[in-house]
C-alpha cells in the first residue's frame, strides 16, 4: 500500500495505490459517494478483495474530502469528473494502460460519466445515482429547493463529519446531466450495478431505467438492503460479487 498525492486543479488530492501484481498494466479506480472518502468501510473492503484476487487498486478523496484539499461546499460533479480524470491520468504517470472503475452512489454517477471519455474494461456500480435532479427533489422537496437557492447554500448531513455547507452550484450543475440515460448508450464495457430494494435515498427505479440504457448492463437487486447495500449491518455478499464480476 502506499499514500499518492497528485494535484487536480491547483490542489493536493490524496489516494491510496494498492499494487499486488507488478507485471499488470490493469488498476481498478474508486470513487466514493458524496461526503464519503477513501478511507470508508467500503472502499477498504473492495481494496481488499481485490488484492486477494491479484488486481491492483488506486482509491482517493475528491476534493473538499479527507486528506484532499479543497472546500467541500464548493464541489460538484462536474470538478468530481475533473479531479477523476486527473487521476486516471496520474496513474497512466505510473505505468498502467487498462482501467476499470467502481462508483458508489455520487460516485457511480461521476465513474458513468467518466466512462463516456475513458475507455474502461469493466465498471461496477453501487446505487448510482442517475438522476440527480430528481433525486434531490424526491429528497428534500421543491420548498427546500427553492429556499436552498434564494439562500445560496443548504447543509448536508454528513454523519459524523456532521453538517456540512453545500453551496446552490451544486444543484445548478446538474442541469448539464439531464440527459444521462441518452448519454450512456455510448458505453461499451460490461456494467454491474447493484442497488438494494430498501434504499431509501436513491429509487431503485432509477437504476431499473439505467439499465435499460446500457449496451452490456446488468443489475442485481439486494434484497432487504439500504443505500450501502447494508442487510441487517452487513455488506460482505454484495462487496464479493462486485469483486468477482470485476477479476472474472
Amino acid at each position: 500500500m502506499e499514500k499518492l498525492f497528485f494535484n487536480s486543479r491547483g490542489l493536493k488530492l490524496c489516494g491510496v495505490l494498492e499494487v499486488v501484481n507488478p507485471k499488470s498494466k490493469e488498476v481498478i479506480v474508486m470513487v466514493h459517494g458524496f461526503s464519503s472518502g477513501k478511507d470508508a468501510d467500503s472502499c477498504v473492503k473492495l481494496s481488499k478483495g481485490l488484492t486477494q484476487k491479484g488486481k491492483n487498486s488506486f482509491r482517493f478523496d475528491l476534493a473538499g474530502n479527507y486528506e484532499s484539499e479543497g472546500e467541500f461546499e464548493e464541489q460538484t460533479v462536474s470538478t468530481m469528473v475533473q479531479d477523476t480524470l486527473v487521476a486516471i491520468s496520474f496513474l497512466r504517470t505510473k505505468g498502467f494502460t487498462k482501467f476499470s472503475m467502481i462508483g458508489s452512489s455520487c460516485g457511480g454517477l461521476v465513474a458513468l460519466l467518466v466512462a463516456l471519455q475513458v475507455k474502461l474494461e469493466k465498471l461496477a456500480l453501487i446505487a448510482p445515482v442517475s438522476n440527480y435532479i430528481l433525486q434531490r427533489t424526491r429528497k428534500y422537496g421543491e420548498a427546500a429547493i427553492a429556499e436552498w437557492k434564494q439562500k445560496g447554500y443548504n447543509f448536508y448531513d454528513a454523519g459524523p463529519r456532521g453538517l456540512l455547507r453545500v453551496n446552490y452550484s451544486f444543484f445548478e450543475d446538474l442541469t448539464k446531466y439531464k440527459d444521462l440515460y441518452k448519454r450512456v448508450e455510448t458505453i461499451a464495457c460490461p456494467v454491474l450495478i447493484l442497488h438494494g430494494d430498501k434504499d431509501e435515498d436513491v429509487a431503485i427505479s432509477d437504476s431499473e431505467e439505467l439499465v435499460k440504457h446500457l449496451q452490456q448492463g446488468e443489475l442485481i437487486i439486494v434484497h432487504g438492503a439500504d443505500h450501502k447495500l447494508k442487510v441487517n449491518g452487513n455488506r460482505d455478499k454484495p462487496i464479493k460479487q462486485i469483486v468477482e464480476f470485476l477479476t472474472s
